[in-house]
């Protein structure tokens, strides 16, 4: 069961729709291998189905803007906005699984393992990459750290 989604249109109504189908799977990955499709789905018809409202940066720390909260707390949609020069500390998801996408512009995602039981100390980078518009940068399903920065002169909520 899904209640109406904060933003309301055909292409979010959609996302929603595939969103709710793909947390059959019985296990987290599973789940996170078909939210990834249902976001690569709804991404092939380009993206511009979230209001402007949604993409304006917050001038001192990147912005989280909430696009729909399940029902039965199976998951959130999330529209995360920075402006040019911003970016998150080093964090983990908590053990909660994530899928990310880049709506608009670009994002240079650096990844970290604890390669042992000390974060102080035992931290390895173990991938970067930059994604641009229409990517998904990754499914976390088990536990790693991610630096997320704008690398590109342009807010990752700017239409380009």
């Amino acid at each position: 069961m899904s209640v109406a989604p904060i933003v309301s249109n055909d292409r979010v109504r959609e996302l929603i729709r595939q969103l709710d189908a793909a947390m059959t799977p019985p296990d987290d990955a599973g789940r996170a291998r078909a939210v990834k499709v249902a976001l690569e789905n709804i991404f092939q018809g380009g993206t511009d189905f979230l209001p402007a409202s949604h993409l304006v940066p917050n001038p001192d720390r990147y912005a989280r803007r909430l696009v729909h909260r399940d029902p039965e707390n199976r998951y959130t949609v999330i529209a995360m906005v920075w402006n040019t020069g911003q970016g998150t500390p080093l964090h983990d998801h908590a053990g909660i699984w994530c899928v990310e996408c880049v709506y608009s512009g670009r994002i240079k995602v650096t990844s970290y393992s604890v390669q042992g039981g000390d974060p102080d100390r035992d931290l390895v980078q173990f991938r970067q990459e930059t994604i641009v518009r229409g990517q998904l940068v990754r499914m976390s399903i088990k536990p790693t750290l991610g630096d997320v920065i704008d690398p590109g002169g342009k807010t990752s909520g700017d239409q380009s």
